[in-house]
Protein backbone atom coordinates (compact mmCIF):
# COMPACT_ATOMS: atom_id res chain seq x y z
CA UNK A 1 0.00 0.00 0.00
CA UNK A 2 2.66 3.08 -1.42
CA UNK A 3 1.30 6.00 -0.80
CA UNK A 4 -1.69 5.95 0.92
CA UNK A 5 -2.40 7.96 3.45
CA UNK A 6 -5.78 6.64 4.49
CA UNK A 7 -6.75 3.05 5.29
CA UNK A 8 -10.28 2.35 6.48
CA UNK A 9 -10.79 -1.51 7.84
CA UNK A 10 -14.64 -2.88 7.71
CA UNK A 11 -15.80 -6.17 8.59
CA UNK A 12 -18.47 -8.19 10.34
CA UNK A 13 -18.40 -7.50 14.14
CA UNK A 14 -15.92 -9.89 15.64
CA UNK A 15 -13.59 -10.69 13.04
CA UNK A 16 -10.86 -9.25 14.45
CA UNK A 17 -10.66 -5.07 12.99
CA UNK A 18 -9.84 -3.72 16.48
CA UNK A 19 -7.31 -6.61 17.36
CA UNK A 20 -5.53 -6.31 13.99
CA UNK A 21 -5.57 -2.38 15.10
CA UNK A 22 -3.93 -2.87 18.38
CA UNK A 23 -1.50 -4.81 17.30
CA UNK A 24 -0.55 -2.96 14.20
CA UNK A 25 -0.34 -0.22 17.03
CA UNK A 26 1.68 -2.49 19.62
CA UNK A 27 -1.13 -2.14 22.12
CA UNK A 28 -1.61 -5.55 22.66
CA UNK A 29 0.03 -6.87 25.81
CA UNK A 30 2.60 -10.28 24.89
CA UNK A 31 1.58 -12.46 26.76
CA UNK A 32 -1.71 -13.16 26.06
CA UNK A 33 -0.98 -11.75 22.67
CA UNK A 34 2.02 -13.47 20.53
CA UNK A 35 3.72 -12.44 17.42
CA UNK A 36 4.04 -15.40 15.13
CA UNK A 37 5.48 -14.35 12.61
CA UNK A 38 6.14 -11.67 10.21
CA UNK A 39 6.59 -7.90 9.65
CA UNK A 40 4.39 -4.53 10.15
CA UNK A 41 5.82 -1.93 7.83
CA UNK A 42 5.06 1.77 8.16
CA UNK A 43 7.33 4.03 6.50
CA UNK A 44 9.51 1.43 5.30
CA UNK A 45 10.56 0.49 8.70
CA UNK A 46 9.14 -3.10 10.54
CA UNK A 47 6.75 -1.37 13.29
CA UNK A 48 7.47 -4.81 15.53
CA UNK A 49 11.06 -3.83 15.95
CA UNK A 50 10.59 -0.33 17.99
CA UNK A 51 10.48 0.35 21.10
CA UNK A 52 7.84 1.68 23.45
CA UNK A 53 9.07 5.28 23.46
CA UNK A 54 10.04 5.21 19.32
CA UNK A 55 6.12 3.44 19.10
CA UNK A 56 4.75 6.30 21.18
CA UNK A 57 5.75 8.83 18.46
CA UNK A 58 4.19 7.43 15.91
CA UNK A 59 0.46 6.16 17.38
CA UNK A 60 -1.44 9.48 17.33
CA UNK A 61 0.85 11.45 15.41
CA UNK A 62 0.96 8.79 12.49
CA UNK A 63 -1.07 5.93 13.25
CA UNK A 64 -4.27 6.37 14.66
CA UNK A 65 -7.68 3.86 15.60
CA UNK A 66 -10.87 5.82 14.85
CA UNK A 67 -13.25 3.48 17.42
CA UNK A 68 -17.26 2.86 16.19
CA UNK A 69 -18.01 4.27 19.15
CA UNK A 70 -16.16 7.11 20.25
CA UNK A 71 -18.09 8.35 23.30
CA UNK A 72 -17.32 4.77 25.10
CA UNK A 73 -13.70 5.64 24.65
CA UNK A 74 -13.58 8.69 26.91
CA UNK A 75 -12.60 8.06 30.54
CA UNK A 76 -15.54 9.22 32.40
CA UNK A 77 -13.44 9.94 35.31
CA UNK A 78 -11.54 12.81 33.33
CA UNK A 79 -12.61 15.70 31.84
CA UNK A 80 -12.47 16.25 27.74
CA UNK A 81 -9.98 18.63 28.03
CA UNK A 82 -7.37 16.95 30.63
CA UNK A 83 -7.92 13.85 27.89
CA UNK A 84 -6.98 16.13 24.89
CA UNK A 85 -4.21 17.44 26.39
CA UNK A 86 -2.88 13.89 27.63
CA UNK A 87 -2.77 13.41 24.20
CA UNK A 88 -1.47 16.60 22.76
CA UNK A 89 1.59 16.70 25.77
CA UNK A 90 2.29 13.24 24.59
CA UNK A 91 2.48 13.62 21.18
CA UNK A 92 3.59 17.17 20.59
CA UNK A 93 6.64 19.50 21.92
CA UNK A 94 4.33 22.06 23.66
CA UNK A 95 3.52 23.29 26.96
CA UNK A 96 0.61 22.65 29.21
CA UNK A 97 -0.56 26.19 28.76
CA UNK A 98 -0.15 25.67 24.75
CA UNK A 99 -1.87 22.23 25.05
CA UNK A 100 -4.82 24.05 26.95
CA UNK A 101 -4.70 26.48 24.48
CA UNK A 102 -5.07 23.70 21.06
CA UNK A 103 -7.33 21.51 22.77
CA UNK A 104 -9.76 24.76 22.64
CA UNK A 105 -8.81 25.33 19.02
CA UNK A 106 -9.57 21.65 18.37
CA UNK A 107 -13.05 21.82 20.10
CA UNK A 108 -13.52 25.04 18.77
CA UNK A 109 -13.20 23.93 14.76
CA UNK A 110 -15.14 20.49 16.11
CA UNK A 111 -17.92 23.17 17.50
CA UNK A 112 -18.18 24.71 13.76
CA UNK A 113 -18.57 21.59 11.80
CA UNK A 114 -21.45 20.17 13.96
CA UNK A 115 -22.94 23.40 13.51
CA UNK A 116 -22.60 23.31 9.51
CA UNK A 117 -23.61 19.74 9.71
CA UNK A 118 -26.82 20.43 11.64
CA UNK A 119 -28.60 21.86 8.78
CA UNK A 120 -28.89 18.96 7.23
CA UNK A 121 -28.94 16.14 10.23
CA UNK A 122 -31.92 15.07 11.61
CA UNK A 123 -31.81 15.02 15.39
CA UNK A 124 -31.19 11.26 16.04
CA UNK A 125 -28.00 11.23 14.21
CA UNK A 126 -26.42 14.54 15.30
CA UNK A 127 -24.00 14.50 18.98
CA UNK A 128 -26.30 14.65 22.37
CA UNK A 129 -24.08 17.34 23.03
CA UNK A 130 -25.05 19.74 20.22
CA UNK A 131 -28.50 19.89 20.63
CA UNK A 132 -27.75 21.02 23.97
CA UNK A 133 -26.46 24.09 22.34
Amino acid sequence: MRGVKTLGIVGESGCGKSITSLSIMGLVETPPGIHAGGEILFEGEDLLKKNEDQMRQIRGNKVAMIFQEPMTSLNPVFTIGQQLMEAILLHENVTKQQAREKGIEMLKRLRSLWQRSALTSIPISFPAVCARE
